[in-house]
């Protein structure tokens, strides 16, 4: 089903709470006094097409949210790439083809960001 669980929980909280982790996250980050194209996105990033003027932005977020999801639960890349509503897609210019390429080297990059940013605390002789 594009768009995953996304509609789901957020039914779920509004129901329980009367509210969404959107609707918190936007209401936290106006009270911050944060810029309105961060406040658009955390309230819009399961509904990114109500996110106005920042519908890329919210899009991009929504896209990132169900790999991440999908990569925690363990769930195969075309799967959570099947969830993507095709106007996110859209709105992004991207497809799953071009997300699948970036993903397949997503390992390769995370290591060469720990290898920065453990290398102060691993001795020279440790390192590759």
């Amino acid at each position: 089903m594009p768009g995953g669980d996304d509609a789901i929980l957020a039914d779920a909280e509004a129901d329980v709470f009367g509210f969404t982790h959107m609707d918190a996250g936007a209401a936290l980050l106006k009270t911050w006094k944060l810029p309105e194209s961060l406040i658009a996105v955390a309230g819009t990033h399961h509904e990114p097409m109500n996110a106005g003027d920042y519908r890329l932005e919210a899009s991009l977020v929504n896209i990132a949210g169900l790999l991440s999801q999908g990569e925690m639960s363990g769930e195969p890349l075309d799967e959570i790439l099947d969830q993507v509503r095709p106007e996110v897609w859209q709105a992004t210019g991207l497809d799953s083809d071009k997300v699948a390429s970036v993903m397949e080297e997503v390992p390769a990059r995370v290591a060469e960001v720990l290898d920065v940013v453990l290398a102060p605390n691993v001795p020279a002789e440790q390192r590759r």
